[in-house]
Formats: C-alpha cells, sequence, structure tokens
C-alpha cells in the first residue's frame, strides 16, 4: 500500500486586521524570498505566495494565513514549512505584536493505494475499522457495496473532525483536483484529519507553534496506525 496524493493545510484565523491592507506588497516580497517561493498574487484582501507547481502556497489575509501542501517528500515536511511560515509571518508588520488568534487548524488528507478490488477494500474497511459487528449487519439484510465513516473527537488538546473510506479513481480526482491522473489511485483508502482548536484570546508565537507541531504529529500518527492496520494481512 503505497501513498499516492495528499493535501496538508495550515489555517489560523484571528481577530480582522485593516493594517494588513498597507502591507501587503511588503510582505508578499518578504515570504517570497524567505520561503523560497518565486510566484505571488495580490488581491484586494489577500495575497498569495506559492511554488511554480503550486505544491506549496502560503497565504495572508486580514483574518487568516496559513499554508497549503500537496507534496510530502518526508512525513515533517509540511509541519517544518508551517511553523517556519508562522515563526516568520508573526515577526513582521502589522503582526508582530501578540494577535487575538481565534482558530488553529491542522488539516492532513491521504490517498493511498490498495492492490485489494474495490469490493475487497470495503469489506477490510469495514472489518477492520468501522468494525460492524455481525448482529449489527444483520439489521439493514443487504451487502454493503461502499462505505465511509464520519466523526468527532476530542483529545483534550482539541477537536479532530475525522472522515475517510474506501474509494476509485473517479472519487479520488473529486477530492484531490491538484492532482495528476498518474498519481490518483485506482482503488485506495481516503482518509482526513481536521484538528482545530479555538483559543479565542491572544497568543505568544510560541503557543502557536507548539499547537502545530502537536497536531501536525498527531495527525501523522494517527495516519500511520490506521495505514498499519489496513495494510496488516
Amino acid at each position: 500500500m503505497n501513498e499516492s496524493v495528499s493535501e496538508e493545510i495550515l489555517e489560523i484565523r484571528f481577530q480582522p486586521k485593516a493594517e494588513f491592507l498597507d502591507h501587503r506588497g511588503t510582505l508578499a516580497k518578504k515570504i517570497s524570498e524567505y520561503m523560497d517561493l518565486p510566484r505571488w498574487q495580490i488581491d484586494s484582501n489577500r495575497i498569495d505566495v506559492f511554488a511554480d507547481d503550486r505544491s506549496l502556497n502560503a497565504f495572508v489575509s486580514f483574518r487568516n494565513f496559513g499554508l497549503t501542501c500537496t507534496v510530502r517528500p518526508t512525513p515533517d515536511f509540511f509541519r517544518d514549512k508551517a511553523v517556519k511560515l508562522v515563526k516568520f509571518v508573526l515577526s513582521q508588520n502589522p503582526f508582530s505584536e501578540p494577535i487575538h488568534i481565534e482558530r488553529i487548524g491542522v488539516r492532513s488528507r491521504f490517498g493511498v493505494s490498495t492492490k485489494l478490488p474495490f469490493e475487497q477494500a470495503v469489506k477490510r474497511y469495514t472489518e477492520r475499522f468501522v468494525n460492524l459487528s455481525s448482529a449489527a449487519l444483520s439489521i439493514f439484510q443487504g451487502k454493503i457495496v461502499d462505505i465511509g465513516i464520519p466523526f468527532h473527537l476530542y483529545t483534550g488538546n482539541g477537536t479532530v473532525n475525522v472522515s475517510g473510506g474506501p474509494m476509485q479513481k473517479k472519487q479520488f480526482r473529486e477530492f484531490f483536483n491538484h492532482a495528476t491522473e498518474d498519481s490518483l489511485p485506482e482503488t485506495g483508502f481516503y482518509t482526513d484529519f481536521d484538528y482545530w482548536v479555538r483559543p479565542e484570546r491572544v497568543c505568544e508565537t510560541e503557543e502557536i507553534v507548539r499547537v502545530i507541531k502537536q497536531f501536525a504529529q498527531e495527525n501523522n500518527d494517527r495516519y500511520t496506525k490506521l495505514l498499519n492496520l489496513l495494510h496488516e494481512d
């Protein structure tokens, strides 16, 4: 079972800062140089700074900023880039003073290929992850031909919105429209961890960085363990 496609996203929402509008050009140039991202786009209330292929996209607006990443050369690649961006943005005008943070979110989405036929992938996901009992299945008096499950959990540090299930190429294409046709699995498993917290207070940079590192690591740990669960023969 091999990872085929991914998208990891950091978003930090804060109380709107109108002063940002006066710093758009300067901030775009500085982020471009610091993050080694050669392209940028400046709109009325947002800047995007990105790689030539848009595999990395940093964004800042008057009410949020963050990073989107669709490459994963190492498990820590996204986390390290996100932390680098956050430290830099929060050292620049108009964000150099501690700001009121409304929400910190780290979302990790993965599509992983499997050699199993789709019918067998559904069976494995049902038995190993959803773990439906025979008594529960007997209630419906039918055969499960597809399955997906959303649920929410609280970790003590934040809330994780979890969703996933077996998918075929057509479905993967809808979820990962940035991906090339060759990279999309013919059959595989989709996993989505959206981990977030609402501080609703002024936060220091060190605290924000700690949350990002923790959420990214926990998402990666859950992903690895779920892969092992579905992959074991």
